[in-house]
Protein backbone atom coordinates (compact mmCIF):
# COMPACT_ATOMS: atom_id res chain seq x y z
CA UNK A 1 0.00 0.00 0.00
CA UNK A 2 1.66 3.14 -0.82
CA UNK A 3 0.50 7.09 -0.07
CA UNK A 4 -0.58 9.01 2.81
CA UNK A 5 -3.56 9.42 5.28
CA UNK A 6 -3.47 12.77 7.53
CA UNK A 7 -5.92 13.08 9.98
CA UNK A 8 -6.82 16.80 11.35
CA UNK A 9 -8.24 16.07 14.99
CA UNK A 10 -8.60 18.35 18.18
CA UNK A 11 -6.73 17.37 21.31
CA UNK A 12 -8.80 18.99 23.75
CA UNK A 13 -12.36 17.77 22.45
CA UNK A 14 -11.55 14.20 21.72
CA UNK A 15 -14.73 14.19 19.45
CA UNK A 16 -13.46 16.55 16.87
CA UNK A 17 -12.23 15.40 13.79
CA UNK A 18 -11.21 18.59 11.78
CA UNK A 19 -10.02 16.72 8.30
CA UNK A 20 -9.19 13.69 6.28
CA UNK A 21 -6.75 13.57 3.73
CA UNK A 22 -5.74 10.26 2.14
CA UNK A 23 -3.48 10.67 -1.05
CA UNK A 24 -2.67 6.83 -2.61
CA UNK A 25 -5.02 4.43 -4.87
CA UNK A 26 -5.43 1.93 -2.21
CA UNK A 27 -9.01 1.78 -0.87
CA UNK A 28 -9.92 1.96 2.72
CA UNK A 29 -12.48 0.93 4.43
CA UNK A 30 -14.37 2.71 6.45
CA UNK A 31 -13.77 0.73 9.49
CA UNK A 32 -10.34 0.72 9.18
CA UNK A 33 -10.48 4.61 8.75
CA UNK A 34 -12.59 5.29 12.16
CA UNK A 35 -9.86 2.96 13.69
CA UNK A 36 -6.95 5.18 12.53
CA UNK A 37 -8.70 8.16 13.43
CA UNK A 38 -9.52 7.05 17.02
CA UNK A 39 -5.57 6.45 17.14
CA UNK A 40 -5.05 10.10 16.02
CA UNK A 41 -7.03 11.62 18.96
CA UNK A 42 -5.27 9.62 21.42
CA UNK A 43 -2.14 10.12 19.94
CA UNK A 44 -3.16 14.44 19.80
CA UNK A 45 -4.51 14.52 23.20
CA UNK A 46 -1.31 12.83 24.26
CA UNK A 47 1.10 15.08 22.55
CA UNK A 48 -1.21 17.96 24.07
CA UNK A 49 -0.71 16.68 27.88
CA UNK A 50 3.53 16.56 27.13
CA UNK A 51 3.58 20.30 25.76
CA UNK A 52 1.52 21.13 28.34
CA UNK A 53 3.99 19.27 31.26
CA UNK A 54 6.82 21.02 29.42
CA UNK A 55 5.90 24.57 28.85
CA UNK A 56 4.64 24.36 33.14
CA UNK A 57 7.92 22.26 33.61
CA UNK A 58 10.30 25.26 31.52
CA UNK A 59 7.56 28.23 33.67
CA UNK A 60 8.93 26.71 36.96
CA UNK A 61 12.60 26.71 35.97
CA UNK A 62 12.35 29.95 34.94
CA UNK A 63 11.06 31.35 38.94
CA UNK A 64 13.42 29.20 40.34
CA UNK A 65 16.45 30.78 38.55
CA UNK A 66 14.97 34.30 38.80
CA UNK A 67 14.29 33.80 42.44
CA UNK A 68 17.98 32.64 43.25
CA UNK A 69 19.52 35.78 41.23
CA UNK A 70 17.53 38.05 43.88
CA UNK A 71 18.42 36.29 46.96
CA UNK A 72 22.16 36.59 45.80
CA UNK A 73 21.30 40.40 45.92
CA UNK A 74 22.42 41.77 49.27
CA UNK A 75 21.18 44.16 51.08
CA UNK A 76 24.50 45.83 51.54
CA UNK A 77 24.68 46.06 47.91
CA UNK A 78 21.68 48.46 47.92
CA UNK A 79 22.61 52.33 48.44
CA UNK A 80 20.64 54.42 50.64
CA UNK A 81 20.14 57.64 48.63
CA UNK A 82 18.12 60.70 50.60
CA UNK A 83 16.74 63.04 48.09
CA UNK A 84 15.45 66.58 49.65
CA UNK A 85 12.93 68.77 48.22
CA UNK A 86 13.53 72.55 47.47
CA UNK A 87 11.14 73.45 50.15
CA UNK A 88 12.68 70.86 53.02
CA UNK A 89 16.69 72.55 52.60
CA UNK A 90 14.94 76.07 53.12
CA UNK A 91 13.35 74.59 56.36
CA UNK A 92 16.57 73.39 57.60
CA UNK A 93 18.53 76.82 57.05
CA UNK A 94 15.93 78.30 58.71
CA UNK A 95 16.33 76.34 61.53
CA UNK A 96 19.89 76.04 61.69
CA UNK A 97 20.05 72.77 60.27
CA UNK A 98 23.38 72.35 58.09
CA UNK A 99 24.34 69.24 56.11
CA UNK A 100 28.26 68.24 56.28
CA UNK A 101 29.17 69.74 53.04
CA UNK A 102 27.47 73.23 53.94
CA UNK A 103 29.66 73.31 56.96
CA UNK A 104 32.91 72.59 55.08
CA UNK A 105 31.76 74.97 52.65
CA UNK A 106 31.46 77.77 54.96
CA UNK A 107 34.68 76.35 56.99
CA UNK A 108 36.89 77.14 53.52
CA UNK A 109 35.22 80.58 52.63
CA UNK A 110 35.92 81.73 56.62
CA UNK A 111 39.19 80.42 56.15
CA UNK A 112 40.42 82.22 52.90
Amino acid sequence: MHGQLVIIAGSKDRSMLYGISKTGGAPLPPSQLQRCCEMAIDRAAELHEVCKEALRKNEEKTKKRDMDALRKIKRADVEEVEVEEEGESKEKEEKGEEGEAEKEAKKLKTET
